[in-house]
């Protein structure tokens, strides 16, 4: 390959990303339910009876859905593992979750909900969502300005 094909190839992955940036838009809803996939399992988690098991089914299920819904709308899904701006809002989400599922089983009651384990999967709700949102802005910075890889 010669320098000007590679530099013609790189200008066309930039181009891409540019496309992608301007593109790769979820509406709110898609952040929401990003939320409550952790938060139905969180609650779950913290739930000793049936419902805690239908609950972890519905979030791991609403994933799915999410993940087939993304394809749907862009042709692709994209993980939360994209970029690498993009790793604190990731890790925000990840310790959000995991200490939801430590204070959901400190709290888990066999004979029925604790309503603290319900406001500890609202906390993951909002958080996890918050989460999201800023996670969008920054993969779609990274894109624009052409360091996503």
């Amino acid at each position: 390959m010669s320098p000007e094909e590679a530099r013609a190839a790189l200008a066309q992955v930039q181009q891409t990303d540019q496309r992608m940036a301007t593109r790769m838009r979820w509406p709110f809803r898609r952040h929401a339910m990003f939320g409550l996939c952790e938060a139905l399992i969180v609650g779950g988690i913290g739930t000793g009876h049936p419902v805690g098991i239908a609950a972890m089914g519905a979030g791991c299920a609403l994933t799915a859905v999410l993940i087939l819904d993304d394809k749907k709308r862009h042709g692709m899904f994209v993980s939360g593992l994209q970029g690498r701006r993009t790793w604190p809002a990731l890790a925000i989400a990840v310790i959000l979750a995991l200490a939801g599922v430590i204070g959901a089983l400190a709290l888990r009651d066999a004979e029925g909900v604790d309503p603290r384990v319900l406001a500890i999967a609202a906390v993951v709700w909002a958080g996890c969502t918050a989460a999201s949102l800023w996670w969008e802005r920054l993969y779609r910075a990274e894109l624009a300005s052409g360091a996503a890889q």
